[in-house]
């Protein structure tokens, strides 16, 4: 009796060469460390894709299947760095409980963060206006998640009666631009201070004020 071919359907299961898939994923986390190295040694508009493929021990062609541009090459580094300072940021909110502890908790990790990529902080910000509109609309995506968690904080102090009634989102807008600029003193322009006192200072100017 003559067996029919079997033609493949969507039950059946696709076989993998063994080591293929954890290849392709360590390809790719290669390709990104040599990526945010590159970008933060030679700048965004220096690094090539033919450099990055040859720190990374790859060919041009395997970053182009993982990425399909530098532009999205570039974002997905920025991505990663945000995701950093999310699980930091997670991490140190464990053990706060009023908004002073948080908003100290957010300034800490911020400027630790910044320090650990302090080159390729350099790079986004002297290379800002050399960005692409889908970069930079990425920048403004993050900080508006920012603002948002900090005007959640704010308005948490202001329910339990630790901060007066005020207008947290617009405080929050001011909060942010004193992290970027304090982090921006400290990294361009060797600002000798500490994250820890940073952060101290940034909360007691918040939060308590400069008058007497």
């Amino acid at each position: 009796m003559r067996t029919l071919p079997h033609h493949p359907t969507l039950n059946d299961q696709v076989s993998t060469p063994v080591g293929l898939a954890d290849k392709g994923i360590a390809g790719r986390s290669a390709i990104l460390q040599a990526a945010e190295t590159l970008f933060a040694s030679n700048g965004y508009q220096s690094a090539s894709i033919d450099d990055i493929a040859s720190a990374a021990g790859v060919s041009r062609g395997l970053v182009h299947y993982h990425f399909h541009s530098k532009e999205e090459l570039f974002m997905e580094v920025v991505k990663e760095v945000m995701d950093e300072f999310a699980a930091r940021l997670k991490e140190t909110l464990a053990d706060c409980h009023t908004s002073r502890e948080k908003l100290h908790a957010l300034v800490l990790s911020f400027m630790d963060l910044a320090e650990s990529k302090r080159n390729l902080w350099r790079t986004g910000v002297s290379e800002a206006g050399g960005l692409s509109i889908q970069i930079t609309r990425m920048f403004g995506s993050y900080r508006k998640k920012t603002v948002a968690f900090i005007t959640r904080v704010l308005s948490e102090g202001v329910v339990t009666g630790e901060l007066r009634t005020v207008d947290t989102q617009f405080v929050a807008y001011c909060l942010l631009g004193i992290i970027t600029s304090t982090a921006m003193g400290k990294f361009l322009s060797n600002l000798q201070l500490r994250g820890e006192e940073i952060a101290d200072r940034i909360a007691i100017l918040l939060l308590d004020g400069v008058a007497n």
